[in-house]
């Protein structure tokens, strides 16, 4: 019975995707929702309603909704990133950088964790952090020039004035060559 009701709830969130790739989100929330009510454990269907709710800016459900996937589904990273993400936008600035935290340690080398840290650590004055965040998300995809452009600006700011302009650089030449 019980692999009954998780398929039940795999078939109503895959169908929830469908119509929320095709515009349809009415339909995709009532999958999910529906999917939530087979299976109330079913982290996925949590994670696609908040990514619904994110878009359509309503941040507080997002996060509920991030936050029970999280519950769920302790190692799944890219919960704890969109929530931690969200959270920024919400100037939750703490919230966000333990979810950040948490991301990192199960995911350590996913660029765009620190990428997005740093956002966060620019917005709450931490500039020194951001610089070394970005240096790191650099390290994990080299060849990302707006990882380049965000350092660049960061290092401006503290008056790292050469640094910045060999950064600048870097970011419109892998611009120019994308």
């Amino acid at each position: 019975m019980l692999l009954l009701l998780e398929k039940n709830a795999e078939l109503l969130c895959n169908r929830g995707f469908v119509n929320q790739t095709l515009g349809d989100i009415v339909s995709a929330m009532n999958d999910y929702q529906a999917a939530l009510k087979h299976d109330p454990s079913y982290a996925l269907a949590y994670y696609n309603a908040a990514n619904v709710y994110f878009l359509h800016k309503q941040y507080s459900q997002a996060i509920t909704y991030y936050s029970r996937a999280c519950e769920w589904q302790r190692t799944d990273v890219y919960s704890y990133v969109n929530r931690a993400v969200t959270r920024g936008l919400t100037k939750d600035y703490k919230g966000a950088l333990e979810d950040f935290a948490e991301a990192e340690k199960q995911c350590p080398e996913w660029a765009l964790v620190y990428f997005n840290r740093a956002n966060v650590e620019i917005a709450i004055g931490k500039l020194a952090d951001a610089e070394q965040d970005l240096t790191t998300a650099i390290r994990l995809q080299p060849k990302d020039a707006l990882s380049f452009k965000k350092r660049a600006d960061v290092r401006g700011a503290l008056g790292k004035r050469n640094e910045a302009l060999d950064d600048y650089r870097m970011s419109l030449d892998l611009a120019y060559d994308a």
